[in-house]
Order: C-alpha cells, then sequence, then structure tokens
C-alpha cells in the first residue's frame, strides 16, 4: 500500500508516545510480517483460532488497520512497540466502547525476547498505554482478557495496579486442558472515584432514595419522608458500622453506595442516578466500594429476583449465589 498513514485522527494531542528509550508509534504497514510471526508463535494464548497467512495479514492492514486512522470513533488503535528505535512488540486498545468510555488492552512482543524480558517490557508497555487511555483518550476504565496459562502476565498487571475483576472456569481447552480466563482492570481515578459522603450530601441522597426505579427495586416501595432521611442520614453519618460513598465522574455526581456491617459481613446498598443509567456505572461503583476492603473481609448483597440489572452485575462479579427467599436472591463475596 502506498501513502500508509502515520497518526490518528482520534488522538487529541500527540500520535507518538514515549517513555525514555521507548516509544509508541501508530502501527507501520512495515511491521505487518513480524507481527505476524510473532501470532502465529503464541498462538496458544491468543485468541486465534489458526495461524495467519501473509494474504490474511494483508488484507487486515488493507482493510481493517488502514480505516482506523482516520475514523473518529475507532474500534482500535494499534501502534508498534519500539526500543531505541528497534520493534520489539506491538499492541493498543481494542473493542472499543466509546459510549461506556472503556477498552480492553492487546499487546504482543517479540517472543525470542520473552524468557528475559516479559515482565520488563509489559510494564513500560502498560505505563504508556495507560497514559494514552486516560489522558489522551479521556477513557474511564481498561482492562485485559488472557487465558491464565502465562502467571508472569498477572505479576506485571498487579504491579501496575491492576485488579482481579473476576475469572471464569473450563472456559476453553488448551492442549485438552481446561483453562480459565481471566480479567484485570484498572479506573482512570482521576475521573471516576468513589468520595466519602458528607453532610452537604443530605439532600442529594433524598433525591436519589425517592427516584421511582430506586423504590420499585427496594424492599420498602414507599417513599421516604424527609423528617425521617435527616434522622437516619445523622445516624449513619457517624456510624462506624456503615460506610457510605459518593460515585463522582469527573466530580459530577452520579450515584450513591453504602455498606452497613451486620454480623460481621458487610452489607450493600447502591443506587445510580437515573440520568446516568446503562452507563456501565453500576458495576463501577462496586468494584470501587469492593476496593476499599481488606482480605478476608465478606460482603453480601440481597437482590429482587426481578431486578434483572443488579442480578446481572452482582453475577459479572463473580458474587456466589447464598440462598433464594420471598422473591429475593442472596449474593456473597469475600475479597481475596
Amino acid at each position: 500500500m502506498e501513502n500508509w498513514p502515520n497518526s490518528y485522527k482520534v488522538l487529541k494531542n500527540k500520535s507518538v508516545f514515549y517513555l525514555n528509550e521507548f516509544s509508541l508509534i501508530p502501527i507501520r504497514l512495515e511491521d505487518k510480517y513480524v507481527i505476524m510471526k510473532w501470532r502465529n508463535e503464541q498462538i496458544y494464548h491468543l485468541r486465534q483460532e489458526k495461524p495467519i497467512t501473509k494474504q490474511d495479514q494483508d488484507n487486515y492492514f488493507e482493510k481493517i488497520i488502514s480505516p482506523l486512522f482516520n475514523e473518529k470513533h475507532p474500534k482500535q488503535i494499534l501502534f508498534s512497540f519500539l526500543k531505541s528505535k528497534n520493534l520489539i512488540g506491538y499492541g493498543g486498545l481494542v473493542h472499543i466502547n466509546w459510549e461506556l468510555k472503556k477498552a480492553e488492552i492487546s499487546f504482543v512482543m517479540d517472543t525470542s525476547l520473552e524468557k528475559k524480558y516479559f515482565n520488563i517490557y509489559w510494564n513500560k508497555f502498560l505505563k504508556m498505554i495507560e497514559y494514552l487511555a486516560f489522558e489522551d483518550l479521556n477513557l474511564n476504565k481498561i482492562f485485559t482478557i488472557a487465558f491464565d496459562v502465562r502467571p508472569k502476565l498477572y505479576e506485571s498487571l498487579k504491579k501496575s495496579q491492576f485488579r482481579l475483576e473476576h475469572d471464569i472456569n473450563n472456559f476453553t481447552k488448551i492442549k485438552s486442558k481446561p483453562v480459565k480466563i481471566l480479567t484485570h482492570y484498572k479506573f482512570n481515578h482521576n475521573k471516576l472515584y468513589l468520595a466519602n459522603v458528607v453532610k452537604n450530601d443530605l439532600y442529594q441522597l433524598f433525591i436519589w432514595v425517592n427516584e421511582k426505579i430506586r423504590l420499585k427495586n427496594s424492599f420498602n416501595n414507599k417513599p421516604i419522608l424527609w423528617e425521617d432521611h435527616i434522622e437516619w442520614f445523622s445516624k449513619k453519618l457517624i456510624s462506624k458500622e456503615t460506610k457510605i460513598y459518593i460515585l463522582k465522574v469527573e466530580n459530577i455526581q452520579v450515584g450513591q453506595i453504602r455498606f452497613d456491617l451486620k454480623n460481621k459481613i458487610w452489607e450493600i446498598d447502591y443506587s445510580i442516578d437515573s440520568k446516568y443509567r446503562n452507563k456501565g456505572y453500576g458495576k463501577a461503583i462496586i468494584q470501587l466500594g469492593l476496593e476499599k476492603f481488606s482480605k478476608g473481609s465478606k460482603i453480601i448483597a440481597s437482590v429482587k429476583n426481578d431486578n434483572y440489572a443488579s442480578i446481572k452485575v452482582f453475577e459479572s462479579l463473580m458474587f456466589k449465589k447464598s440462598r433464594n427467599y420471598n422473591g429475593i436472591t442472596e449474593y456473597i463475596k469475600k475479597i481475596n
């Protein structure tokens, strides 16, 4: 192909990213067959069904990758990863969801360098791709999905402060053995974070607790009176057995989460402002809330059986069903 592009329209500030002697450069046409070779060598851990041919790679670069450079909201943004101008890997952000502002991280490095440099190069790449995702693209969340066959990868993710989201047993088979698929994530804490509830949040919590959809999913469907709310809030604010937080996205309040300690187990109550529902904040507020607890803590959630949105969230975060009664399902999770 002639006139291969060298910058992405979607990137606000720049298209080349540097970290000392390392650099991320918009994926180069000259690297396509080397990348093909690496992928075919490492097919065992990739979501790739069969070896790639040169024709496959030519078509992929021409029909899939090339148009990405000029798209306003590309599904993926790929880079060649260099050290001192030498190609050592490639990767970027894939399956980008611009509405929910999240993306999966993809990275493949030179097979011959894995044994000696795996953790070093992964850590450098993660640091650079995090800057790109959070500072340039203003995303809320980045994550990795990987077969549980590369323990060194999880060392790198942990060092880079990624957290395990969930794992699924027997997802697939590699060499006739069942393996898990592991998902690790990291939030843009400059944009999306939990703030401790303060006195000035009294009225906002009152508005949320009386929203129609909140009352529908609540065990008590009656509206809360202002006087009762003031009394409840005053007690909760000083209780050592209650933790209340407000989810903020770029300093906008989008929801609340509360944990009450009962019989050494923390019970969850959460809600998202009706204006911000169906944007992934329900899952995010629980993930951020779980980060507030130490290893060994037990968290429980009681959900109406027709509250499908909350059921989906808790099950996706690997809460286990503990019991079902009177149209309610209890979910429990122990912090690892």
